[in-house]
This record gives structure tokens, sequence and C-alpha cells, in this order.
């Protein structure tokens, strides 16, 4: 590397939800780790901003049950890690036709997770300001997730496992010898070379 490159394992590029969590993991995991988010904290640029996101459980494939259980894990750990309140399981109502909910209630009960099968009228009556023409799936431990906090969340626990988070960095080009270049303000341009494959 010269002198204005870095060398570390693993180079995330994107500070989003997907690549400030991936930091986080990989840090806890004892991984040298450099996050390059080429816009400022908090900014809406992408699908990671705003004060809520679903925290949706209708699902009956097996993988996607899994990875529920295994979320819903994760995100208390990155609660109780950063003392951000970030999954807010107030419930969520699934409806429509044919929308399969035998098979995830069938799915989610299988692993413990509640559900209950509401009939239209009596949901009806429960809901007012919803339509219901047909069955309604009711998912109490679902709910929403504050998703600009949750990003902040994830960095603060990345960057307290020894992460750096650079923000305001964005990647220029890669090569395939694992070599990223970057632009950083209001800093001259660096690269970084990931070690790790």
């Amino acid at each position: 590397m010269t002198p204005s490159g870095t060398d570390t394992e693993v180079v995330v590029v994107g500070g989003g939800a997907m690549g400030s969590s991936a930091a986080w993991h990989l840090a806890r995991r004892g991984r040298e780790v450099t996050l390059l988010e080429r816009f400022d904290p908090g900014h809406a640029h992408g699908a990671s901003h705003g004060a809520s996101r679903n925290f949706n459980l209708a699902y009956s494939e097996p993988t996607h049950v899994a990875m529920l259980l295994e979320s819903q894990l994760a995100w208390r750990e990155l609660e109780a890690e950063t003392g951000a309140s970030l999954l807010a399981q107030v419930g969520l109502v699934d409806h429509g036709d044919d929308a399969g909910h035998e098979e995830v209630r069938d799915a989610l009960g299988a692993v413990g997770i509640p559900s209950e099968s509401v009939p239209a009228e009596a949901a009806r009556r429960r809901w007012p300001g919803i339509r219901f023409e047909t069955r309604a799936l009711y998912l109490p431990t679902a709910g929403r997730l504050h998703a600009d906090a949750a990003v902040r969340a994830f960095q603060q626990a990345a960057a307290a496992r020894g992460a750096v988070v650079r923000h305001r960095t964005p990647v220029r080009a890669s090569a395939s010898n694992a070599a990223i270049a970057c632009t950083s303000r209001p800093t001259p341009a660096r690269s970084w070379r990931a070690t790790w494959s």
C-alpha cells in the first residue's frame, strides 16, 4: 500500500442497514473492519432512513422462519449492547386473498411464534380502520424497527468493537486484488486493501 493507503481485513462498502449490520457482525467475530459510507451520518439517500420498517413474521419457508428467530435475538443483542430501543413488537395484521395464512401459522407454530387467525367480521370490529374482506392473520410479536436508530446503533456497536467507520467517503473504484480507492472529504484521496478473503 502507498502512504495514503490502509490495509484492513474487511472493507464494507455502504453504511446503510445491511452494510452497518455486516460491519457489526464481523467486528463481533474479531475481524478488522473498515466501513465506508458515501454520505453524512443520518442521510436520507437510501432505503435505511426514516422512523420505521416492518418486522414482518408472515413467512412459511423454513429458512425464512429460522432467520426470523435469529434476527429477533440479534436485534435484542444490539439493543442491549447500545442501549438503543430499536424493535417495537406491536403486532402486525396480514390479510388478503390467498395469503397462505395456514402455512404461515403452521410454520410459525412449529417454532413457538404465536399467531392468530381472525375471521373477517371479528377483524373489522377489532381494527375498524382497515377494510377486511377475508380472514386475517394477527402476528402479536411482529412489529416495527426504527431504521435510523438501527443504523446508528450498528455503527456505534461496530466502532465499539474496533471497526473503523468513515462517512463522506465515496468509493470511486475497486480492483480484483481487493483494493478500493476512495475520495474522502475533507481529507485527500485514500485507498484501502482488504486482506481477508
